[in-house]
């Protein structure tokens, strides 16, 4: 989705992270943009805690942020956040924040 991925990918960001943390002992911030019926869903949050987990990411968070409308997207508020992030946090140890949508009223 992203541009830059193109240049870097995800397996080259999750070493650069690991790195960062090794050396830093810092905690690292991940913004999940949550898409309903795509990946908001339980299985998504697993497949991101595994994905995390097999790249050794120790100290994370997930901000979980429902996207708004778009061109071509409706942008209907996910009723999945919540799970989304209760199955980051009990099944793998990852706290989670489902984010309050902000500029929805704006054209």
């Amino acid at each position: 989705i992203m541009p830059v991925n193109k240049r870097y990918d995800l397996e080259t960001l999750l070493s650069s992270i690991n790195n960062y943390q090794r050396k830093t002992k810092r905690r690292v911030t991940f913004e999940w943009a949550a898409i309903q019926g795509e990946n908001d869903d339980e299985q998504a949050a697993r497949k991101l805690g595994k994905l995390l987990k097999r790249h050794s990411v120790k100290d994370a968070h997930v901000n979980v942020i429902p996207l708004n409308p778009t061109k071509g997207f409706s942008g209907k508020k996910s009723s999945n956040v919540d799970t989304f992030c209760r199955t980051l946090q009990d099944e793998f140890r990852i706290s989670a924040t489902p984010r309050v949508r902000r500029g929805i009223d704006i054209d």
